[in-house]
């Protein structure tokens, strides 16, 4: 069975929102040989891709890139820089993209940030599970299934949620749900359809009524009716 506790994120407090801000220091040097002698500094070196600017190479402070990406929500963390460009100083909005790890002792690699140039972002937001001690399916021996720890969504810079919860005190066996089932936030919508989660286990699947409690509700696709046998 899934742990809860693992997949409900916490929130940020004022201190940790006010030290997001990432300091990056314009790198010239490339290759691999670079990239370890960075590393052994205490940096991490990271890419800024843009339609606009190309690509800006730059490194990090590896213990505060540590202490960020240790939160659910990084993925979906918009953070404002002030980039060299041709020259000029300009101020940039930059999103995290994807990050390499050490297969064995995981330490950062590399990062990469994409410059946002649109209004609307496609961003990866954290699940919060809701209502499991309720739910029938779970007290009835079986199993959470959830496919997706992190959603992906379509949302406005200042639309993006920190966390998406979904409540399933109401889910039993055989209860499937996609990612467009559920009712998000205004202003934000499915980057994709996906199955989120399920409750698996054997016996007969329960009838349960949705619930549409908390941040994302669910929308309940009508029942299909079973046909009546004919009676001699």
């Amino acid at each position: 069975m899934v742990n809860i506790e693992k997949v409900e994120p916490k929130k940020e407090t004022k201190a940790e929102k006010e030290s997001a801000v990432l300091t990056l220091q314009t790198r010239k040097d490339f290759g691999k040989k670079s990239a370890h002698k960075l590393r052994k500094e205490g940096k991490t070196p990271c890419t800024v891709t843009s339609n606009e600017v190309g690509a800006l190479h730059y490194s990090m402070d590896s213990k505060q890139l540590e202490r960020l990406t240790k939160h659910s929500n990084f993925f979906a963390k918009v953070i404002s820089i002030t980039a060299e460009v041709e020259g000029k100083k300009k101020n940039l909005q930059i999103l995290p993209s994807k990050v390499d790890f050490h297969p064995v002792n995981e330490e950062i690699l590399h990062v990469d940030f994409l410059h946002i140039t649109s209004k609307e972002v496609e961003v990866k937001v954290p699940v919060k599970i809701i209502g499991a001690d309720k739910a029938p399916g779970l007290k009835k021996g079986g199993k959470l299934n959830l496919v997706r720890y992190h959603l992906p969504l379509k949302a406005g810079i200042n639309s993006i949620p920190e966390l998406i919860e979904i409540n399933i005190a109401s889910f039993g066996i055989g209860k499937s749900l996609f990612l467009s089932n559920l009712v998000l936030p205004k202003g934000v919508k499915p980057a994709y359809d996906c199955l989120v989660l399920s409750i698996t286990g054997r016996g007969k699947k329960d009838k349960e009524e949705v619930t549409t409690e908390g941040t994302a509700g669910v929308k309940e696709a009508p029942a299909k009716q079973e046909p009546k046998k004919e009676t001699k």
